[in-house]
């Protein structure tokens, strides 16, 4: 069965630019797309101003009229790449994780932001909350992000086995034909001999698990007094940086590696924070 990409969307322009690039990665290995957008009663319906005769006499919805169009647009642009869509009532981050249980779904591909904090379904909260919820990897795609270009890529590690999981994923739906930079952030308080030990280990693993050749090991130690750097996504934004990143990977947990020195989610910040191409794993 061929594979599909799952696109959620509010018909922002930051949700039609992260459909671009699913399309375009679509078109690169041959895949389908499929556009799904929820509703509730006060966005299903025209606005007096938008009412015109002939929707008045429509049994169609704003939502259906939208979606209409905009898998119109995707479509008038890609037209060797088969595009299907659902529109249906509910809150996206229920109904969007069921969905996607569907067999020929690999992957849902998502904008970070959307029309605004008010109105949007795809502002950063709500994509975090879809990659806890959903079955399938969650690629988030800031805006600005048309053309998919995997090169570098970045992996934040800290030496779990969830981190092998998240890679696998991905190397099944990317392979491995880019250079894999493990991003470990350093607590200044562990050896810096500890932690060359264990990133040595980490990275023989990873080699033998997925046959990786091109592998880099950064690591970063985390001062707590840079005010610049505050926090750990800030940290991780200047490694992307400064590697010139193309994607990062990012496993969730509940809770994740740096919880001992934040008390925070990370995937959770950097959902909110992203500013590159942005894998996460899916829910088990």
């Amino acid at each position: 069965m061929k594979k599909t990409i799952l696109i959620p969307t509010d018909f922002s322009d930051n949700a039609y630019s992260a459909a671009i690039y699913a399309a375009n990665l679509a078109a690169e290995k041959k895949w389908a797309l499929h556009i799904y957008h929820t509703y509730t009663s006060s966005s299903a319906t025209f606005s007096p101003e938008e009412l015109t005769e002939e929707l008045a006499n429509s049994e169609l919805l704003k939502a259906d009229q939208l979606i209409l169009e905009f898998a119109e647009k995707l479509a008038t642009q890609f037209p060797t790449v088969s595009i299907a869509h659902t529109c249906e009532r509910g809150l996206l981050t229920e109904y969007l994780p069921k969905f996607a249980r569907q067999e020929q779904f690999a992957l849902i591909v998502m904008g970070t932001k959307g029309k605004t904090a008010n109105h949007s379904v795809l502002v950063g909260s709500n994509t975090y909350s879809i990659t806890e919820k959903s079955p399938i990897p969650v690629l988030a795609i800031p805006l600005g992000y048309e053309t998919p270009t995997v090169k570098e890529v970045g992996l934040l590690t800290n030496f779990k086995d969830e981190e092998l999981t998240v890679l696998h994923d991905f190397t099944g739906l990317f392979g491995n034909s880019y250079r894999l930079n493990l991003l470990h952030v350093k607590d200044t308080s562990v050896s810096s001999m500890e932690v060359d030990d264990r990133l040595d280990l980490w990275k023989y693993s990873i080699e033998k698990n997925e046959n990786f050749t091109d592998l880099e090991v950064a690591v970063y130690p985390l001062i707590k007094e840079f005010e610049a750097l505050d926090t750990v996504p800030e940290v991780i934004n200047e490694l992307i940086t400064t590697l010139s990143l193309d994607l990062l990977l990012v496993t969730k947990t509940r809770k994740t590696f740096f919880n001992k020195l934040f008390n925070k989610s990370v995937s959770k910040e950097l959902s909110l924070k992203l500013i590159i191409p942005t894998f996460f794993s899916k829910t088990n």
